[in-house]
């Protein structure tokens, strides 16, 4: 008895649920009928929201990595920053260690006294002389290189860098006198302690005025790269805009 009446409201929930279903499948068709051409104007413009957000999110990961790019590059800036102060402080204690020797040094015979070297402190101080030939070479060629990749954007640092020029030009022409004043006889042969402090000084100069000439130029470039990245990113944050 239980299992007919079980049975019984069984097929009635069927026969109810059947009605709705048929109920909403006749109103589906009804408005697709009647929204039909609704449906087809509005397609496309479904379509085109799809195009437009795909090439929304490409615009933002392109941003993204233009932001990791700068982010790199400014890390990147800052180390070569660093690493500057780190040589500018070397040879500002190189410079004191080399003030300390010298004044640690043995005295200069006193005004009128004449200096006669032996063969054997003559051989030796040639030997200890760098090559000035080699030197001017080398001079020569990193100033070259420093003025071929050199492009200033202000007037000032054009300056700056024309007077560090002039002042190497000068080092060239006072390093050449006095690496040529032994050969010629004169006084580099009656004061040759003064003559190798101040060859040995003339050297350090040039080395430093070419340290200056190879950081300024990798600072330039690094500015440049930073100029050219911020450029690309707001142009793509106009477009995406």
């Amino acid at each position: 008895m239980e299992a007919e009446n079980q049975k019984a409201e069984s097929g009635r929930e069927h026969q109810r649920r059947a009605t709705i279903f048929k109920t909403a499948e006749d109103c589906v068709k009804q408005l697709e009928s009647r929204l039909q051409k609704s449906i087809i104007k509005s397609r496309p413009y479904f379509d085109e929201k799809s195009l437009c957000q795909s090439q929304l999110n490409t615009q933002k990961d392109r941003i993204e990595a233009i932001k990791r790019d700068i982010l790199k590059a400014k890390t990147s800036y800052s180390q070569t920053l660093k690493q500057l102060e780190q040589i500018s402080n070397e040879i500002h204690m190189k410079r004191g260690r080399i003030t300390e020797e010298l004044l640690r040094g043995p005295r200069e015979p006193g005004v009128g006294a004449e200096l006669v070297p032996s063969p054997e402190e003559t051989k030796d101080k040639a030997t200890s002389l760098p090559d000035f030939n080699l030197e001017l070479d080398k001079c020569e060629m990193r100033s070259c290189g420093s003025i071929s990749g050199t492009n200033s954007s202000a007037v000032s640092e054009k300056d700056e860098k024309e007077n560090l020029y002039d002042d190497l030009d000068d080092l060239k022409v006072k390093f050449r006198e006095l690496a040529v004043r032994p050969m010629n006889g004169g006084e580099g042969e009656s004061m040759d302690g003064v003559w190798e402090s101040e060859l040995k000084d003339t050297v350090e100069k040039m080395d430093h005025m070419m340290l200056l000439q190879e950081c300024a130029q990798e600072l330039d470039d690094y500015k440049s790269e930073i100029q050219v990245i911020e450029k690309e990113s707001t142009v793509v944050v106009d477009q995406v805009a």
